[in-house]
């Protein structure tokens, strides 16, 4: 059916651009942030915030973890859980998508922070077989969501002082896994300015205690 989000969703995340990967990045946030959600043991949640990192040969987002993976699969890391873009079949990229924020559906209740959405998704399990809807999974929303997705800078809390540092060490991280970086390229304005976090802030913000405890808030000019 050509019009299933999630057939969609799939296509869009093995289709790697070379260029215009804002444009691309938004695409994505609205197919996953309107039209799907994560669904576990008859709970679904609405994604309420994403940050988006791909390492291409024209996209050098050093900040990326690098993993072999093909598109569509979870990728566990240090800093949460990312839904990949297709790397097993095409060694120049990697990349995936950060879930930063879940929206309970049935409470309304808000999950912020991606270490708290891995809690939250992956909080228990039967160690001895795979129960019913037990796994998080991308599925259909029963209707099309259609609220607003703001972008913003992504969140990097690294100080200001330290930040050529941090590139030097994403960089040789990148190439110690066999990628070659272009010396002559400005990482920079990549990792740490490019509107690559997408929020449904008007959501957010209008929701009681929303925001409460999250050091993530963006800045609205």
């Amino acid at each position: 059916m050509e019009n299933n989000p999630i057939t969609l969703l799939k296509d869009k995340l093995g289709a790697i651009p070379t260029t215009d990967f804002k444009g691309y990045f938004e695409d994505i946030a609205k197919l996953l942030m309107n039209k799907c959600v994560i669904s576990k043991l008859g709970i679904n949640y609405e994604i309420v915030e994403v940050e988006f990192y791909l390492f291409t040969t024209e996209h050098q987002d050093v900040i990326t973890y690098p993993r072999k993976l093909s598109a569509g699969q979870w990728f566990f890391h240090q800093s949460g859980v990312d839904l990949t873009f297709e790397s097993e079949s095409n060694t120049e990229c990697f990349g995936g998508i950060l879930i930063r924020g879940l929206r309970n559906m049935d409470t309304g209740e808000l999950t912020l922070g991606p270490q708290k959405c891995v809690d939250l998704l992956w909080d228990k399990s039967d160690a001895f077989k795979i129960l019913e809807n037990e796994y998080p999974t991308i599925v259909a929303a029963a209707q099309e969501l259609d609220e607003n997705i703001q972008n913003f800078p992504r969140w990097i809390p690294v100080k200001e002082e330290d930040k050529a540092k941090k590139l030097k060490y994403w960089t040789k991280r990148v190439k110690t896994e066999g990628y070659e970086v272009c010396r002559t390229t400005d990482k920079t304005d990549i990792v740490f300015t490019s509107p690559y976090r997408f929020i449904k802030f008007g959501l957010m913000n209008s929701t009681s205690k929303g925001w409460r405890g999250y050091s993530a808030k963006p800045r609205v000019e």
